[in-house]
């Protein structure tokens, strides 16, 4: 994962809200290509890569040749990507759901 340059989630369904998928090619730091279903369009929009339309393969090849072409968009995207790849990796999840749970746990008493 170290090597790769941008990653390319392509989705069949156009219903598809989440997926651990895009969640991991995030994660890499780098530039991301999706197809444009919600959960993409939400991660995305961060300028972390951008969305295509279903079954626009061109559009796929603009997207991943604009990114691989211009350092400032690829330098851009990728550290949009690194700052959501530290909000949801496992321990900063576990973290906040710690937090969530103290905060509206009752004390207890011993």
């Amino acid at each position: 994962i170290a090597e790769i340059d941008l990653v390319a989630v392509v989705y069949d369904s156009k219903d598809r809200s989440a997926s651990r998928i895009l969640t991991e090619a995030v994660s890499t730091g780098r530039p991301v290509v999706a197809t444009a279903v919600p959960g993409a369009i939400e991660m995305l929009a961060t300028g972390a890569g951008t969305t295509v339309a279903h079954d626009d393969e061109e559009g796929m090849a603009r997207a991943i040749r604009r990114y691989l072409s211009d350092e400032n968009e690829y330098s851009n995207a990728a550290s949009r990507a690194a700052a959501i790849s530290a909000q949801v990796n496992w321990d900063e999840v576990a973290r906040r759901l710690a937090g969530i749970l103290t905060d509206r746990l009752p004390e207890q008493t011993v």
